[in-house]
């Protein structure tokens, strides 16, 4: 088992966390070591990770129940629990500025707390990067 090695990256907010491959299995402990990560540092960093959807799916289900997608469960009729935060769209096409999808995203550039209008909060958010400009 690999030891998680935890580094704040700020006095107050924040942690990277390495040592760990999520694209593996993690121990209960492991697990713990996350959780409680979490409740120490609110934002946590994981780089270099290897994540496809279905592993990001499996290691959001160790922290507890996903939330489904509200947004693409009322448009599609769809339980989906993943979400495209960013312009490019799966088929590489492009949003302009002036899309109406690009201009709701906008809201996603303030500080926010997803979910946080439901009775039982989201207890954690899990981004998943593809591709950073």
């Amino acid at each position: 088992m690999s030891t998680i090695n935890i580094e704040p990256l700020h006095k107050d907010f924040g942690a990277q966390i390495t040592g760990i491959d999520l694209c593996h299995s993690l121990s209960e402990a492991q697990i713990g070591d996350i959780r409680a990560a979490v409740d120490a540092h609110s934002l946590l960093v994981l780089p270099k990770q290897k994540l496809n959807d279905d592993k990001q799916l499996a290691l959001t289900r160790r922290l507890g129940e996903p939330e489904v997608n509200h947004l693409r469960l009322g448009r599609d009729g769809v339980v989906d629990y993943f979400g495209t935060i960013g312009n490019v769209q799966q088929d590489g096409t492009v949003l302009g500025n002036d899309h109406k999808h690009t201009k709701f995203l906008m809201g996603n550039n303030m500080w926010h707390t997803d979910s946080s209008f439901r009775q039982v909060p989201t207890l954690v958010s899990m981004n998943y990067v593809y591709e950073v400009p």
